[in-house]
This record gives C-alpha cells, sequence and structure tokens, in this order.
C-alpha cells in the first residue's frame, strides 16, 4: 500500500493542518506525532490547535487497510504556525503634568494594522482601559505601556511622562497687635521650585511680600516656569489683643476701656485727659468731652503698635441705657469693619447724636456747620436755644416763621444742643460747629 503524501494547508499563528491524498485500499489512517503537541485527526487531515506563533509539529503518517501488504509505510512530515506579522503600536504623547494636579485623562494609542485584537493598559495610576488618574502623582518620571493582543501575538507600546514638582510655599505671617478697626498685618512668601515665579493674590497683587494688610483673606497662586500652580490663603486680623474701637458714655458717668489679655505688653495711653491712668491695660475714662485716645502696646520684642480708641460723650437728656449704650457700640463697630461708617471722631459723634435726637419734622443743615445753619418746619417756629455740652445756655433767638436761619459763626468749635420750640412743643437737635 503507498504512503501517505502529507502536505501544511490554513496555517495560522496559533494553529495548523496537515492534509494527505487518499491512499486507494487504505480504510484508515494513524498519526504519530513526533514532536509538538497533540491534535485531532478527521479523515484524511490532522489539526493542531493552541499553538504560539512559529511552533512546530511533526508528524507521521501510516495508511491502514486489509491489504495482504499490511500498512503502508509512514510518511514524515512538519507544519510551522505562522510567526506574527509586523503591528506598530505607539502611545500618543501625554502632556506633562504638576503634581498637585487632578483629575483623569484618557491614554490614547495608534496600532497600525489593528484588527479585531485586544488592548491593556499599565502602569502607575492606569486602569486597564487606559484612564491615568493624577490624583496623588508624585514629581518624578513614569513610563505607561499598553499591549495589543491578536490571534496569540502581543504588541507592546511604551511612553513616558514628566510630574513637576509644584512650587512650595514657605509664609511668615505677622498678625496685628491688635484686633480692632485701623490695624494691619503682613505676609512674606518665600517660593522654592522651578522658577521664575509669578504671584497673583486675590486682590490683584503680584508682590511676594506684603504690608499695611487690613481685616480679610489674602490668597496667593504662585506659577513657576513649568506652569505649575500652588494656592495657598491666609487669615489678616486674629490680632493678639482686642479693644472695641468706640466707646459711649453719658457725661458725668465713666467707663473702663478693656483690653484682654492685659498682660503680655506695655500699654500706655494719649492723652492723660479723662483717663484714670495712662500706663495700664483698663483705664477708666471720664471725659467731659468725646475724645480720640491713641492706645500704645509694646511687645516683649519690641514689636509696637498704636491704635486710636474712641470715646463719644453724651450729655443729658438724652443719655441711654447701658444695654441701649451697649448694642449701640455693636453697631458702629460692625458699620466701621464693613466700612459703612468712617473712622473718623466727628463722624461717629454725629452719628451717636443721630440716633439719641428727639426728632420731629423739623430738618437743620448743614450739620456739621460752619456757622450758618437753617431750620425747615412744618410748624411755625417760635424760639431757638442754643445750650454747648454743659448745657449753659450760649444763644436764643425768636422767630415767628417756619425757615428760620440761625448764625453760630461766633461760638467756639464743639457740639451744640438746639432747642427747637413751636406750638407742638420743644424738639433737641445735636449740631456740631466746626
Amino acid at each position: 500500500m503507498a504512503a501517505p503524501t502529507v502536505s501544511c494547508i490554513n496555517l495560522t499563528t496559533q494553529s495548523v493542518t496537515f492534509q494527505w491524498d487518499p491512499v486507494p485500499g487504505a480504510s484508515d489512517y494513524q498519526v504519530n506525532v513526533l514532536s509538538g503537541a497533540t491534535g485531532t485527526l478527521s479523515g484524511n487531515t490532522y489539526t493542531v490547535t493552541g499553538l504560539m506563533p512559529g511552533d512546530g509539529i511533526n508528524i507521521e503518517v501510516i495508511a491502514e487497510g486489509n491489504s495482504a501488504c499490511g500498512p503502508s509505510n509512514a510518511s514524515q512530515h512538519t507544519c510551522v504556525a505562522n510567526n506574527c506579522p509586523p503591528v506598530a503600536v505607539d502611545i500618543n504623547p501625554i502632556q506633562d503634568i504638576c503634581e498637585n494636579q487632578t483629575g483623569l485623562i484618557n491614554l490614547t494609542a495608534n496600532i497600525n494594522p489593528q484588527g479585531t485584537g485586544t488592548t491593556t493598559w499599565s502602569g502607575p495610576n492606569v486602569s486597564g482601559n487606559g484612564i491615568l488618574n493624577l490624583n496623588g502623582l508624585n514629581e518624578g518620571t513614569y513610563t505607561v505601556e499598553v499591549m495589543y493582543e491578536e490571534q496569540g501575538c502581543s504588541y507592546v507600546g511604551t511612553q513616558t511622562y514628566t510630574v513637576f514638582p509644584a512650587p512650595e510655599i514657605n509664609e511668615t505671617i505677622e498678625q496685628p497687635v491688635f484686633y480692632t478697626i485701623g490695624t494691619t498685618g503682613s505676609i512674606q512668601l518665600d517660593v522654592q521650585g522651578n522658577g521664575p515665579f509669578d504671584i497673583l493674590w486675590n486682590d490683584g497683587s503680584n508682590i511676594s511680600d506684603r504690608d499695611s494688610l487690613g481685616f480679610g483673606r489674602y490668597c496667593a497662586t504662585v506659577t513657576d516656569a513649568n506652569a505649575c500652580e500652588t494656592e495657598d490663603c491666609y487669615d489678616i486680623g486674629s490680632g493678639i489683643f482686642r479693644i472695641s474701637p468706640v466707646h459711649i458714655v453719658c457725661l458725668g458717668s465713666s467707663k473702663v476701656l478693656t483690653v484682654r489679655p492685659p498682660r503680655g505688653a506695655d500699654f500706655s495711653w494719649s492723652p492723660a485727659t479723662g483717663l484714670s491712668c495712662t500706663d495700664c491695660p483698663n483705664p477708666i475714662a471720664s471725659p467731659r468731652q468725646s475724645t480720640e485716645y491713641t492706645l500704645t502696646a509694646v511687645l516683649d520684642n519690641g514689636r509696637t503698635e498704636t491704635i486710636r480708641i474712641l470715646v463719644i460723650v453724651i450729655p443729658p437728656p438724652f443719655c441711654p441705657t447701658a444695654k441701649q449704650i451697649n448694642d449701640l457700640e455693636l453697631v458702629l463697630e460692625d458699620q466701621l469693619k464693613d466700612s459703612q461708617l468712617e473712622y473718623d471722631l466727628a463722624a461717629i459723634e454725629k452719628e451717636v447724636m443721630k440716633n439719641q435726637s428727639l426728632e420731629a419734622d423739623i430738618v437743620i443743615y448743614p450739620n456739621p456747620t460752619s456757622g450758618l445753619v437753617s431750620i425747615q418746619s412744618e410748624e411755625v417756629i417760635q424760639k431757638v436755644e442754643v445750650s454747648d455740652i454743659l448745657g449753659k445756655t450760649v444763644l436764643q433767638q425768636s422767630f415767628e416763621n417756619r425757615n428760620p436761619e440761625l448764625n453760630l459763626q461766633t461760638l467756639s468749635s464743639g457740639q451744640y444742643l438746639l432747642k427747637v420750640t413751636t406750638l407742638k412743643g420743644n424738639s433737641a437737635f445735636w449740631i456740631r460747629k466746626e
């Protein structure tokens, strides 16, 4: 019986198939694998699967039948699985990253030629489907890898990228000595990293050292040569010592001007008029007229700060209760903080007197005045009496009209009480002569 003639057909990277022409008189075929993996016999073919590219299989095939001569001689043959075809895998460049960046980047690659295979990504903070998580990446150089697999063939592409360090900000903050209106602090920034640096504050400034800063939050964004940014925010206003900027006292009464805490600095007050002491933290104030005091604190390290404390004196008959005084002081302090009220003795005194006036349907202007005062009333004005803060009458004039004019030019500068008499009764107003 003739030996089979064997050939290779349908070669792939993962399988080979042996084939031979039918041998006359053969009823079956015996396949012996001489080297390599075993396969499956089907008629006059033998197929081996699950191979790696380039694997070779060597077999012998023997034809069997009922011939008196017995089986045929063995025919040997070798088939080799196809090698992987060339495929280029290139990861698209990854932009440079700053170490404090957050977010996700979708990684992409160009595969040529690309068939029906699969891709798998790997690397620090990289998911299998190619998502790079920027959170928590420290300064350094990183490599990402993508593997493309098709028909048992694997192709790898790599790409490196750099994580740059963010600017490091070291700050020196000097808080105000006093926590009150008009005090200031300072912030000095020392920036380390890849300079030069651009600095931008939330108030528009672009310098590193900030002085004379009032109450508030100050945020600085520092950008380095690699466009990496760091932002830090600082609060100015906590202070060491606290004291209310405005105090109200009734004429003839007194009030303690309290600095809290009373220790930690040497305190001095000026002027001494109306104060029980000038070198103590909590003097008793009993001035005869509204007074602007200066309070100076000298710290152990030699640092000095001076602030203004306004004491507004309210003469009778307009003295409010202690609770009303406390409420009004809080209102004035809030208005000063919000810049709704000028931090000025005359302006605050006017505001206090306005709150305490016994106003009727009468308008007095201008107030303050340099001399001439106009009065408008819905009722006929009969008399106007002017008194100083001690209650002494300094001017009195009679009228019989609704719009009289009063001349205060001969009076000294200060606060005066105008008592306006109409048919409906008396109304009192405070006016300031400048």
